[in-house]
């Protein structure tokens, strides 16, 4: 009886393989999972359901601190008074962020002993936000972590709004959901 089970199972197995491999479709795998054609589209969802799922407006004071940074032509340093943070980004708009005090070092869960490096800062224009909110990712890399965290930011200002150039909005801006969701693999 055992024997005849294992014999039907085999093939009924082999049955399924067959008509797949004819009909040149797989099984579909993807029970409550979406698909996506790339990663970028399977991330921009992500950040989208986490803002929708998980936003609660939060309030951070500026560092205030003594701010200073050497351009380099690589990267640009910042110190935090005894703490220092790399930037590896691009585009020097986004610099004002760091060198305002909006964000440092020590809210990206940097420390004295531990160099903090950031680059690949995106504006999340696909995500929606009211007027006076501007959203942000960025990439965060730590010593000793192989791999980088992902933070997601808003900066709000009431006296701007989208329409503005960065530079206007980020002056008067304040800092209001600052988080690390996940770390990109």
């Amino acid at each position: 009886m055992k024997n005849q089970n294992t014999c039907i199972l085999i093939c009924l197995l082999s049955l399924t393989f067959l008509f797949f491999s004819l009909t040149g479709t797989q099984p579909d795998n993807s029970f409550g999972k979406e698909k996506y054609r790339t990663e970028g589209e399977r991330e921009k969802s992500s950040i989208k359901k986490y803002f929708k799922k998980n936003y609660k407006p939060q309030f951070h004071t500026k560092y205030s601190g003594r701010i200073s940074f050497d351009i380099l032509p690589d990267q640009v340093v910042i110190n935090y008074d005894n703490s220092a943070m790399r930037l590896n980004i691009a585009d020097k708009q986004y610099l004002e962020i760091f060198t305002s005090g909006l964000l440092s070092e020590q809210m990206l869960g940097g420390s004295t002993a531990d160099t903090v490096s950031i680059c690949c800062i995106e504006e999340l224009t696909y995500v929606k936000t009211k007027k006076h909110h501007r959203r942000f990712k960025l990439l965060v890399f730590r010593n000793w972590y192989l791999n980088p965290n992902v933070f997601l930011i808003e900066l709000t200002n009431i006296q701007s709004d989208r329409k503005s150039d960065l530079k206007t909005f980020l002056n008067g801006a304040e800092l209001t959901f600052l988080v690390n969701p996940w770390n990109q693999i």
